[in-house]
């Protein structure tokens, strides 16, 4: 438990604070608003005589756990998020791979090197890797690279997350 209010509350404050009765570590009794979103604490402390008029009779105590519980949501929604952001982002991905424009920039590129891999210049190139997304969909030919399985393997294996999304 905190004697001190740092938590910041982003829900409208009408419509989600109740007020809660806090006891502090020295067993001083305080009464504050808590948005029963966050858990934060979202107004000054108010006198018992106004912490009963808000709450109607006796404030409930304050319920320390609420923040950690919107923490561990807001986190897990999150996390949900990215997972769906990342999975529309290669459906796009896979799609553009099957398209005119990247068998043009492939072919582009493939001509470029020579048939010859730009990692090893030892084996032939079969494979074009982006080394940056940044630009994906409309890649400068100097974000590409023409690769030998070997090579292209090499790589992913050393940035196995450099997709971020």
């Amino acid at each position: 438990m905190s004697d001190f209010i740092d938590d910041w509350c982003r829900h409208p404050e009408a419509s989600i604070s109740r007020p809660r009765r806090r006891v502090l570590r020295n067993g001083t009794v305080t009464f504050w608003r808590q948005c029963t979103i966050c858990g934060a604490a979202i107004a000054p402390a108010a006198t018992r005589a106004v912490a009963m008029r808000w709450a109607k009779g006796h404030p409930a105590d304050f319920d320390e756990t609420l923040k950690q519980i919107y923490a561990e949501t807001r986190k897990a929604d999150l996390a949900a998020a990215r997972v769906a952001r990342r999975k529309e982002w290669f459906s796009w991905y896979d799609q553009y791979l099957l398209s005119d424009e990247w068998r043009r920039l492939r072919a582009l590129v493939f001509d470029r090197c020579g048939g010859l891999c730009e990692g090893c210049r030892s084996a032939p190139a079969e494979q074009v890797h982006h080394r940056s997304y940044e630009h994906a969909g409309n890649e400068f030919l100097f974000e590409l690279v023409a690769l030998c399985v070997d090579c292209h393997r090499r790589i992913h294996d050393d940035t196995p997350n450099q997709i971020v999304i």
